[in-house]
């Protein structure tokens, strides 16, 4: 019976999650049609109608039909069936999240041409150019006998250089990584000094590997977009940020543009993208998407960098 109870609560828990979520969704990407509730939309539905906006206002009755056939087909299930139907509701949460893939990003991503430049070697490990990264030293030492110091690249640090968390066994030390992206910086040990049970110095015996390579990577991209909105036009104000990695590369930046359930239009990313000839009243999305290989040993990857909407005048 607890065990009963307490699943009880994690559903609970699970359906108030996916709720919020799917309200938000469907507020903020989908025309602003709230899904789990109908109030919003009746008020939008007799906007739209006294607007003239056919279009919009057939989609938001559409949307309450499906509110009200939903309660229907519950009332059904619960008197016909003998499943639990709220560990149902939340695999049918769960389907339609898979169902809404944005099927607006997927077009930006497929019209990406891969980057065209010729990659160096790979590293062992790889961080950002300009910051940091930490060393680990790995020791093995049973008598927890104490480390004085060790030499990396040639620069003595003594033990109280070490970062928290060092101990007889485990060196942490941060070290800087270069400036420019591409470059591989080698990182060895050159001596390690402990103190022996008579208290002599003496040089640690090194037989694992001394040296580590860090490929100096590029930051990942990323981007925003300002949209200005007429009643037959929008305008995306496109700003990218650190597009080093995707300069570099010779990787490719497109932008998907579609009237919401409509057919996406994919063109090559401009800093001011313009449309014209579109319909008032209507939502619009857009998402930018770009190829590149930031240097990290992934090598090229397609990421989307911006999704948003808006809304012609009326």
């Amino acid at each position: 019976m607890e065990w009963n109870n307490r699943s009880e609560v994690w559903a609970h828990f699970i359906m108030a999650v996916c709720g919020g979520f799917f309200g938000g969704y469907a507020i903020f990407g989908r025309m602003a049609v709230f899904g789990s509730a109908q109030t919003a939309n009746l008020i939008e539905l007799v906007g739209d109608i006294l607007g003239r906006n056919l279009t919009d206002a057939s989609l938001r009755l559409g949307a309450l039909l499906l509110y009200a056939a939903a309660m229907v087909i519950f009332v059904v299930l619960r008197e016909k069936t003998p499943l639990n139907l709220k560990y149902l509701a939340i695999a049918v949460d769960a389907a339609a999240a898979a169902a809404t893939a944005d099927e607006l990003a997927e077009a930006a991503l497929a019209a990406l041409a891969p980057p065209d430049a010729e990659m160096p070697e790979g590293a062992d490990y790889y961080a950002p150019a300009g910051g940091k990264a930490v060393v680990c030293v790995e020791l093995y030492n049973p008598d927890s006998l104490p480390i004085l110091r060790f030499t990396l690249n040639g620069v003595i640090y003594q033990s109280y250089q070490f970062m928290d968390g060092s101990d007889s066994e485990q060196l942490y030390l941060e070290v800087a990584i270069p400036d420019t992206p591409g470059d591989v910086a080698e990182y060895t040990i050159d001596e390690i000094k402990y103190v022996d049970v008579d208290n002599e110095i003496r040089d640690a015996r090194m037989d694992g590997e001394r040296t580590v390579t860090v490929g100096v990577s590029y930051a990942a991209p990323s981007a925003t977009i300002t949209a200005y909105a007429a009643p037959d036009r929008v305008e995306l104000d496109v700003e990218l940020i650190d597009a080093g990695a995707i300069e570099r590369s010779g990787g490719d930046v497109v932008i998907a543009f579609a009237e919401e359930g409509g057919e996406p239009v994919v063109r090559k990313a401009d800093e001011l993208m313009v449309y014209e000839g579109l319909d008032s009243g209507v939502t619009y999305r857009y998402a930018l998407a770009a190829s590149y290989d930031a240097l990290d040993g992934e090598g090229e990857v397609r990421r989307l960098l911006y999704e948003g909407s808006c809304r012609t005048q009326s």
